[in-house]
C-alpha cells in the first residue's frame, strides 16, 4: 500500500483548515518501512519545495484523518491518503524540540 500525507493548518478560532495555500502533500513509497505518521498532539515541520519555490507549514497535529482507496484487478493500486490538521504553536518554544 502506498502512502500520501496531507498537511493543513488551521487557525485559532476556525472551525476548519484554510482552503488554499496552507497544505503540502507527501507520497511515500510501498516499501519505507516503518510509516513515519505523526500522531496527535506531534509537532510537525513540513516543506514541500518545486523548484526554487519552497511552502513550509509547522504546528501541532490536532486530527488525523484516514481515506483508503482500492482498484480491483491490478496490482499496487491500494493508497492511503491520510489528512493531518496542524494546530499553530506559536506559543511553543520550538527550540526545545531540536538543537541545529
Amino acid at each position: 500500500m502506498k502512502y500520501g500525507f496531507n498537511f493543513q493548518v488551521m487557525r485559532d478560532g476556525d472551525a476548519r483548515p484554510l482552503d488554499e495555500g496552507s497544505a503540502v502533500f507527501f507520497e511515500e513509497a510501498e516499501l519505507t518501512q516503518p510509516h513515519l505518521i505523526p500522531n496527535v498532539g506531534d509537532f510537525v515541520q513540513a516543506t514541500a519545495v518545486a523548484g526554487e519555490d519552497s511552502h513550509t507549514i509547522t504546528g501541532r497535529v490536532v486530527t488525523r484523518f484516514f481515506a483508503y482507496h482500492s482498484k480491483d484487478g491490478s496490482e499496487h493500486v491500494n493508497f492511503c491518503t491520510i489528512n493531518m490538521v496542524l494546530e499553530p504553536a506559536d506559543d511553543f518554544d520550538w527550540s526545545k524540540l531540536i538543537k541545529e
